[in-house]
């Protein structure tokens, strides 16, 4: 029985390894194909229009291009060289422009001194980024994360940059950085002397800017679930974007 047990592990690791191996593209007289496995519909083929087949040629992984663009999957990656191209490791890849975060170009990045910080993370010499998006920080060399807890931070991840805090590429909106209070394993709260903020929005006010909020006790405020939180006054709904947002 542990033999057989064996076996099937064996087995599966051989196949996952001759699908990983094998190019996802298929070149055929009409065309060039993407081919994918989908748990409910099986085997799918997507045509790439646009795709020179005289040319094309699989890079890597979900990775290929022609002489004209570079594909992620059937979509063109927008923007990228395809004389340059390069795919790195954890969805990055990089050209003699820019950088990438899968199939999309990461906002105003450089390929000058790019380093990948982690799955979510990374940097060039002017910029930290989160997946594809710049967080404009004011400081590169001072960026850090907030929590070494893995576990915390594989989900909402928790930053700072010597002037400003951020929740993955959220700039919370405090003045007071060395008052700033951030909720590890909440779902994106913080607090300073006198507001609360969920992600980048200050609670007494819902996302149109309108008052929804008359008073918060900052000195009893506490967080005591992932977007669950109170004063002295009761439950906070961050939620409901209504007049009355308190909880009974």
């Amino acid at each position: 029985m542990k033999k057989r047990h064996l076996f099937q592990i064996s087995t599966f690791l051989i196949l996952v390894t001759l699908i990983l191996s094998c190019s996802p593209y298929d070149i055929r007289k009409d065309g060039v194909y993407y081919i994918e496995w989908n748990t409910g519909q099986g085997r799918v083929e997507r045509k790439i229009s646009n795709a020179d087949k005289n040319t094309f040629k699989h890079i890597k992984g979900r990775y290929g291009k022609d002489k004209n663009f570079v594909f992620f999957k059937q979509k063109i990656i927008e923007g990228a060289d395809p004389n340059t191209f390069e795919r790195l490791k954890r969805g990055y890849s990089i050209d003699k422009y820019r950088t990438y975060y899968y199939g999309d170009s990461i906002t105003n990045s450089s390929s000058k001194q790019f380093e990948i910080i982690n799955n979510y993370y990374s940097k060039d010499y002017r910029n930290i980024y989160y997946k594809n998006h710049a967080l404009n920080v004011c400081s590169v060399e001072n960026f850090e994360f907030v929590f070494n807890d893995s576990i915390e931070n594989s989900y909402r991840r928790w930053t700072r940059d010597g002037c400003s805090y951020f929740i993955n590429n959220v700039k919370v909106p405090s003045s007071e950085y060395d008052n700033l209070t951030v909720y590890p394993k909440s779902g994106g709260i913080s607090s300073d002397s006198k507001y609360v903020y969920h992600f980048n929005r200050n609670i007494y006010y819902n996302s149109k800017g309108v008052r929804i909020l008359d008073t918060i006790d900052i000195n009893t405020f506490e967080v005591y679930g992932f977007i669950k939180c109170r004063d002295k006054y009761g439950r906070i709904n961050l939620y409901n974007e209504k007049k009355q947002i308190r909880m009974k």
